[in-house]
């Protein structure tokens, strides 16, 4: 229906010889990735990264433009711009945005002079009830970031005995994480695993936990913002994968952001990426999206029944009952060879670009060859 309504919109426009130009200005992950990689995101648009300007614009096209843009509850509002002019406004952003819808719509009508607006993010938040044909939030942004900055090693079924049970990458303090960081100190999983916990204060980062090991095995230590590049124009450290680190460990233990919504980052992105099995501290469903996704869990050997536990202290309980059942195994070699299978599967679903680009272009393309 979607395919049929795209076609119907794409022909009134050849007939009207109205062209769409899309006003790509801002950084946007999928469209730069689609440019490298020669896939056709928005077939039939013209893609401009001039910036918007309804001054170079022609109103006889069909002008759409993408705002990038993070409307956070605690972070400072963007300027207000009119944007009336555009046919339609595309609200990106990687991460995720706040309802309810009303209150939502009514800031991107502020900020943006336009009612004629979708959306592309990572997750909704407080809003039980909006219109989903214009909400996409299913990008999986962080999944193409780590796929498009770092090379994916072939996964050898061969075992080789690791020195250390598992990693615990915790990354930046909040307060999921706070209770994490409690328990595994209260189970005394802490000194013989690698922990990493810190504060970002301003550019800085502050340790709260650092295991020892870690300044000899870390050749990516986060020492300021994580997002800062470890070089100029590279990958940012929080992105890259940490390879001498998963060479030492059996498995992960995956903090996600506490964003009150199933919204997954590069930390669960980097374990599909090498092969990981990993149990996840995140809030209830993370293990059925990541599911619903096409990826494969680890059910066969981890009880993941704590992914449907409603309350957070208790989930968090279950789920390190399962990481200290883990640190007790013997046979967590064969536990891997077991689960080859799996891994290069989750590797393969990660690496494929073209499958989530495909996903974005039917939710784009009706909305971009023809009005609202």
């Amino acid at each position: 229906m979607q395919k049929c309504f795209a076609l119907f919109l794409w022909l009134v426009n050849k007939i009207m010889k109205r062209k769409t130009v899309v006003w790509n200005w801002y950084p946007i992950d999928e469209i730069d990735l689609a440019k490298e990689i020669g896939f056709d995101l928005l077939p039939g648009c013209i893609i401009t990264n001039d910036y918007y300007d309804v001054n170079n614009a022609n109103k006889d096209d069909f002008n759409v433009i993408i705002i990038n843009h993070f409307f956070g509850k605690t972070i400072k509002q963007r300027t207000m711009e009119d944007l009336s002019w555009a046919d339609l406004v595309v609200h990106y952003t990687p991460e995720i945005i706040y309802g309810p819808w009303e209150d939502y719509q009514e800031t991107i009508i502020k900020h943006f002079n336009n009612k004629n607006f979708i959306t592309v993010c990572n997750g909704v938040v407080d809003m039980p009830h909006y219109p989903a044909a214009r909400v996409y939030k299913d990008a999986q942004t962080f999944f193409t970031r780590v796929a498009r900055y770092c090379p994916a090693v072939k996964l050898a079924n061969t075992i080789v005995e690791k020195p250390i049970m598992f990693d615990a990458l915790l990354g930046k303090k909040d307060l999921r994480r706070d209770k994490v960081f409690r328990s595994l100190k209260d189970n005394n999983l802490l000194g013989d695993n690698l922990v990493n916990y810190y504060e970002e204060q301003g550019q800085d980062a502050t340790s709260i936990y650092r295991s020892t090991d870690l300044y000899s095995i870390d050749d990516n230590p986060i020492t300021g913002f994580s997002t800062y590049p470890a070089t100029p124009g590279g990958v940012p450290r929080s992105h890259m994968v940490p390879h001498e680190i998963y060479n030492r460990t059996w498995f992960s233990v995956v903090a996600e952001t506490n964003s009150r919504t199933t919204f997954m980052t590069e930390k669960t992105a980097k374990c599909l990426l090498s092969g990981r099995m990993f149990v996840m501290l995140g809030e209830k469903g993370h293990m059925a999206k990541l599911q619903s996704y096409g990826y494969k869990t680890f059910s066969t050997h981890i009880d993941e029944s704590y992914d449907d536990i409603d309350n957070e202290d208790e989930r968090i309980r279950q789920a390190l009952a399962q990481v200290k059942l883990l640190t007790q195994r013997k046979d967590l070699g064969a536990v891997m060879t077991q689960l080859h299978e799996t891994f290069v599967h989750n590797q393969k679903k990660c690496i494929d670009n073209t499958d989530r680009l495909d996903r974005l272009r039917k939710f784009l393309l009706p909305y971009c060859v023809g009005k609202l």
